[in-house]
């Protein structure tokens, strides 16, 4: 499962109303210099015959900054999921992401925290337009374990309801994330998930950064 990765110019086709993402106005954001974390996770519960894993990626940027030159205050929280219990049959991949989270980052990148609420979503059905959704309530500690260096990233990634697309760079700093992640999911046949992700394990990987330069295009699918 890929990693959300730090962006800097970012495009939103859908605006978040309720628990869905549903069709909105489109924003532009062409530049931005901010702080980045990143993380992700990956999680066993052997609760029945063959478990249910959790495959958890999560991105925090602090600001943004529109096409006209002016900053707005609002941080954003990007997240994708990729839940599979085998006690009731359920494969599903959601993402979604928002506004206005709170964290921060040392100015050495050493250290860092976020926190957020994130509504999420799946790819919606290409015939009834329906999906399935659900809310994370994610808080991490960051700290750094590596020595600074510049990253470049040229990725796209379709991940349920939402498709990213990277071209930047950025200072940043290898570490690990610690914390709680906890989710409430739509599943199949009308299932419903309360579900711990990471079970207090590190993750794989992390990074924190810094004064990033480039884009980011997120587009959310539902209709």
């Amino acid at each position: 499962m890929r990693k959300w990765s730090q962006g800097l110019a970012i495009v939103f086709v859908t605006a978040i109303t309720g628990r869905a993402m549903a069709e909105g106005a489109t924003i532009e954001v062409v530049k931005e210099k901010d702080q980045s974390l990143l993380a992700s996770f990956n999680h066993f519960d052997a609760t029945c015959a063959s478990g249910l894993n959790s495959a958890l990626d999560v991105q925090w940027n602090s600001s943004l900054t529109r096409a006209d030159g002016t900053t707005t205050l609002q941080s954003v929280a990007f997240l994708t999921l990729h839940y599979v219990n085998t006690c009731t049959g359920d494969d599903v991949l959601y993402s979604g992401f928002a506004l206005n989270t709170n964290g921060s980052v040392s100015t050495d990148l050493g250290h860092g925290h976020f926190d957020a609420v994130v509504p999420v979503m799946t790819d919606p059905d290409p015939e009834t337009g329906l999906f399935l959704s659900g809310t994370v309530n994610v808080s991490l500690d960051f700290t750094a374990n590596g020595a600074t260096a510049t990253v470049r990233d040229h990725t796209h990634s379709k991940g349920g309801g939402v498709v990213t697309m990277n071209n930047f760079t950025v200072s940043s700093r290898p570490g690990v994330a610690t914390g709680t992640a906890n989710a409430t999911l739509q599943g199949n046949n009308g299932n419903t998930f309360n579900v711990e992700l990471i079970g207090g394990q590190p993750s794989l990987s992390a990074s924190l950064g810094k004064d990033g330069f480039g884009s980011m295009t997120i587009v959310t699918k539902a209709h």
